[in-house]
């Protein structure tokens, strides 16, 4: 009789400890997983985030090439027609030069 209580003892000590091992190895399980998911949520918003900041630096480095194309020939547009304005003032200013010449030469009496 005492054999069975020893052997009754032992399965009953066999089956705590299993239900104890099981639920500790859950536990960690549990602990492991939600590690694992902590990390990959961890890595999903850095890469997002990551993700954000070179897409904004992209889209300022577009619209500083756009700006500087558009300036640029908005500078040369500028230039162009200041260059022109200057080249028929300059024109007009030698026209009326010879004719105001040529007006002084018939006034005075010196036809050319």
């Amino acid at each position: 009789r005492e054999k069975l209580f020893l052997q009754m003892a032992i399965v009953i000590q066999r089956n705590m400890r299993r239900k104890i091992g099981r639920s500790k190895a859950a536990e960690k399980m549990t602990n492991v997983q939600c590690r694992k998911k902590k990390e990959s949520a961890a890595i999903c918003i850095q890469k997002n985030g990551r993700g954000m900041i070179h897409r904004k630096r992209a889209h300022a480095v577009r619209q500083n090439e756009i700006m500087q194309l558009v300036l640029g020939s908005s500078v040369s547009l500028t230039q162009r027609a200041w260059r022109g304005y200057k080249g028929r003032m300059a024109a007009l200013l030698e026209r009326r030069t010879e004719a105001t010449e040529k007006l002084q030469r018939v006034s005075r009496g010196h036809f050319g």
